[in-house]
């Protein structure tokens, strides 16, 4: 989801993240239909997760404010990623699929730390980018043309 998120194309996340991640889980024990169904659920939420190609694309053709349809996005986007996070979660849980040992709490503690700060970095960016493109500093014509400062 997060990957998805960063690149904003559907088929890019797919094809980058795909045949890393199915092998993995494969290799871990779980079914290939199941991760790869995994793989391309998540690989949806490119085009609705801001900054999306897509809304930048529509934005231009129908000359709506990028900023809108970037702050429409975030809400659905997270919903959507969170409810795809517990329906694998059941699943997992009904059909008996392996999971991680549990670890001690430093383990847990330093794996949480280094997944957490690339989180940070890309809401950071993502909270600048929303503000300008509401604000109208970065616009779709702009952008194009080369010139992200009006």
């Amino acid at each position: 989801m997060l990957f998805a998120a960063l690149s904003g194309s559907s088929p890019a996340t797919v094809a980058a993240v795909g045949s890393i991640a199915i092998a993995g889980m494969v290799r871990s024990g779980y079914p290939q239909a199941f991760a790869a169904g995994i793989v391309t659920n998540a690989g949806t939420l490119g085009i609705l997760i801001p900054p999306s190609v897509v809304m930048v694309v529509y934005a231009a053709a129908t000359e709506t404010s990028v900023g809108t349809l970037f702050m429409a996005g975030v809400v659905p986007g997270i919903l959507l990623g969170v409810v795809l996070m517990v329906a694998i979660y059941i699943i997992a849980v009904k059909k008996n699929l392996p999971a991680l040992q549990a670890s001690t709490l430093f383990a847990w503690l330093s794996l949480r730390l280094v997944a957490t700060l690339p989180a940070i970095v890309f809401r950071c960016a993502l909270c600048v980018t929303l503000e300008h493109a509401d604000k109208g500093t970065w616009t779709a014509i702009a952008q194009i043309k080369g010139n992200c400062f009006n």
